[in-house]
């Protein structure tokens, strides 16, 4: 459990580059993801157990830079990440599983080993403490990065986006791409804030932070097309980041 975790926050610290890119993620970004990945491998043991891991995630990161480049549609573009996301996850359950024999390296244990003692003065200190700070980590970084490229997805799947009318009354409106940047941090920290208050268990506090978001936004609401953009949005990230919680909720629950 505990590689599984280390790999995961990896994979999706690699990933959350991509809260920023809604178009095609360059290569140079690409190598720089890779390349993290790669250096994150060290402090495990490098054997025949590993190599399924490097061959699964060369494939995974050539296979997610040419779907980025050829898919021209938005939708299908956020539609591919999340499939490539969810390929990541299969591989890196399979090569944690016991039917491969991954470990951590000598020098890493001794590592966590002085990490543990060090921090013992502050309260009592192990894996399992340490598999529980991985898994909130973790949840940080589905909650705000991961789920953000599903909600663009629904986004672009169900048309909605804050439009803003340029020129007479017989052009097309175009996007507002300042209101959809501005969308883009505003999600980014009430997911933020949902996933640590269902973390704790404080649901009543959630319809306080989606009224209090509301209110901010509310003569904005006449607006058809940017209320149906703003309660999808909204709704979107507190589920997805209640669903995160909860999940990470299981596992500490399981851990402890």
């Amino acid at each position: 459990m505990l590689i599984f975790l280390y790999l995961l926050n990896v994979l999706l610290l690699s990933r959350a580059v991509w809260i920023f890119a809604d178009g095609p993620v360059r290569f140079p970004v690409m190598i720089v993801g890779a390349t993290f990945q790669l250096l994150a491998l060290l402090p495990l043991q490098i054997n025949w157990t590993t190599v399924p891991l490097l061959v699964g995630g060369l494939l995974l990161n050539l296979l997610s830079f040419v779907l980025d480049g050829r898919l021209h549609e938005p939708g299908h573009r956020t539609f591919a990440r999340i499939v490539i996301l969810v390929c990541w996850l299969l591989l890196l359950a399979l090569v944690c599983s016991n039917r491969f024999d991954l470990a951590f390296s000598f020098w890493a244990l001794r590592v966590v080993d002085g990490l543990i003692a060090a921090f013992d003065g502050l309260g009592q200190v192990d894996s399992q403490c340490l598999q529980a700070l991985l898994g909130c980590s973790a949840g940080v970084l589905l909650a705000v990065a991961e789920s953000h490229v599903v909600i663009r997805f629904f986004f672009h799947a169900l048309q909605v986006k804050p439009t803003m009318q340029i020129g007479d009354d017989s052009t097309a409106p175009s996007i507002d791409q300042v209101e959809y940047n501005r969308g883009r941090v505003i999600g980014a920290l009430e997911r933020i804030l949902c996933y640590f208050l269902v973390l704790q268990g404080a649901y009543s506090a959630l319809g306080f932070l989606i009224a209090a978001k509301g209110m901010t936004r509310f003569k904005q609401l006449d607006n058809r097309e940017f209320a149906e953009y703003f309660l999808i949005g909204t709704l979107l990230s507190v589920l997805l980041a209640g669903m995160v919680a909860l999940l990470v909720r299981s596992l500490l629950g399981f851990l402890h």
